[in-house]
């Protein structure tokens, strides 16, 4: 913000210039700052929920960097308005790279400094908890399946972006942002990857939230799961396969009904359910005396994972895949909701690239549900244009 305001006086002022500007909203506004009409388009979605989020956190750390700023009598704290915060978040959101990624080893000291009204302050200690900009290299484009390394070595005080693949003459030379899926995409960029036989990017979040003394006093986040279009062990899964906790061998069959469920999900509630359920709770402690040296999660996920399931391990896995149903019916639901008025009419009917972007994404997350929901065994009830689910 700063450095816009200073104007061509600024040395990153051709940079700045290069970026889309404060007054063109619309080539640069993520989600949280789309009109409301645009934002109802994501109601029922993981990315509602988090564009909330982040208009609540903005609003606080807006308003405390304003006060901090008049307190300080900095100097034009007055021209540091909201509007040009909230292109600043987004300028730094879509472009940014985290300092540790592309600042040398060992030199990430910046000269950064705590500066006073008249500029002048101490110098920081090194910090890898802050984002930088990188003029030129930000121009690449996102592929999850794009081999890049960062090199920061081979010439001091450089960084560069090497691919590890060949790319022939007049093809894009791709970043990889990081295994990210379509509802992160959307949130922090953008844009979502559309579906294809290769690669699919369409997922569901579901969010445990820390709870209780225990959680609140050890600081525990809270915790996302995901729930995929296709088996997260499928060749084009590529962020359902990198978070995986248990990595199957060739041969090794999943359980259908739980296919496209993150692994870490399946335990979670496995133990939610031993929380509360005797023999849920016989049964897993069973499983854990028998695994190779006593105690080893790994080897019990993957015994309640495994198709067919073991008889002993039915009752088990049945309350896993009824809770799991319960919550994602309730999600469907949620999504469908807002789509149809009372007489039926299409309530979602989109008229600009805000709105047709969100309802593409809004498709494959219902597409996410469904196919889910009917691999735990729920049914989908489509009658007259609605539609509901059932156990």
């Amino acid at each position: 913000m700063k450095q816009y305001l200073l104007g061509p006086r600024s040395f990153w002022y051709p940079y700045i210039k290069t970026l889309p500007q404060p007054e063109h909203l619309s080539s640069w506004a993520l989600p949280a700052f789309w009109p409301e009409g645009d934002v109802e388009f994501l109601e029922g979605t993981n990315a509602e929920v988090a564009v909330e989020e982040v208009r609540g956190n903005l609003r606080r750390e807006y308003k405390a960097a304003r006060r901090a700023l008049r307190e300080a009598r900095w100097n034009g704290w007055e021209d540091y308005s909201r509007g040009l915060y909230h292109w600043a978040f987004c300028v730094f959101t879509s472009r940014g790279f985290r300092s540790s990624g592309v600042l040398p080893a060992g030199g990430g000291r910046l000269g950064l400094s705590s500066e006073d009204a008249n500029g002048e302050g101490e110098k920081g200690e090194e910090d890898d908890d802050f984002g930088v900009l990188v003029p030129v290299l930000d121009v690449g484009n996102h592929d999850l399946r794009a081999r890049v390394e960062w090199d920061k070595e081979t010439e001091p005080g450089k960084v560069r972006l090497v691919t590890r693949e060949t790319v022939g003459p007049g093809n894009q030379v791709c970043n990889n942002y990081g295994q990210k899926t379509n509802s992160e995409l959307l949130l922090g960029y953008g844009f979502v990857i559309p579906e294809t036989e290769e690669v699919h990017n369409d997922y569901v979040h579901l969010r445990k939230r820390a709870g209780g003394e225990d959680g609140a006093r050890q600081g525990t986040a809270a915790r996302d799961f995901l729930i995929s279009l296709r088996p997260m062990g499928d060749p084009s899964s590529w962020v359902g396969r990198s978070r995986q906790r248990i990595k199957v061998e060739d041969g090794f069959e999943v359980l259908p009904a739980l296919a496209h469920v993150e692994d870490s999900l399946v335990w979670d509630l496995v133990v939610a359910q031993a929380g509360h359920d005797q023999d849920v709770r016989q049964t897993v402690e069973k499983l854990l005396e028998e695994s190779p040296g006593g105690g080893n999660v790994d080897y019990c996920l993957k015994r309640i994972l495994a198709s067919p399931t073991a008889p002993k391990l039915e009752g088990l896995v049945d309350k896993v895949k009824e809770a799991l149903l319960a919550k994602l019916a309730f999600d469907y639901e949620r999504i469908l909701d807002p789509e149809v008025y009372e007489d039926g009419e299409p309530a979602l009917v989109p008229a600009n690239p805000n709105q047709e972007l969100a309802m593409a994404y809004r498709r494959q997350c219902k597409k996410v549900l469904e196919t889910v929901i009917r691999k735990l065994g729920g049914q989908l009830d489509v009658d007259a244009g609605s539609q509901s689910t059932k156990p």
